[in-house]
């Protein structure tokens, strides 16, 4: 989706603080392995999720207020099938 460089890091874990740390207030967020459906299904290797890329997603989704995280439905089409729904 973006193509700016990546975080720096490569890991689910490193990515997911970061991703918590950007969006975390009083409102339940997305679980790692949600996060890592929604990295999987725009087609990203985890060196290139970027904090531009985890900003783009869908904040209602973030918040666990809608199913989607993209604006694209074949991306979200592959999202819902990687999480075995």
């Amino acid at each position: 989706m973006h193509s700016s460089e990546g975080m720096g890091s490569d890991t689910l874990d490193a990515i997911y603080s970061r991703f918590a740390d950007m969006y975390a207030n009083s409102k339940a967020i997305r679980w790692e392995p949600e996060l890592d459906a929604a990295i999987h299904a725009a087609g990203l290797d985890y060196q290139y999720v970027t904090r531009d890329w985890l900003a783009s997603l869908d904040k209602a989704w973030v918040y666990r207020e809608k199913d989607e995280p993209f604006r694209n439905a074949k991306y979200n089409s592959e999202y819902h099938r990687l999480l075995g729904g």
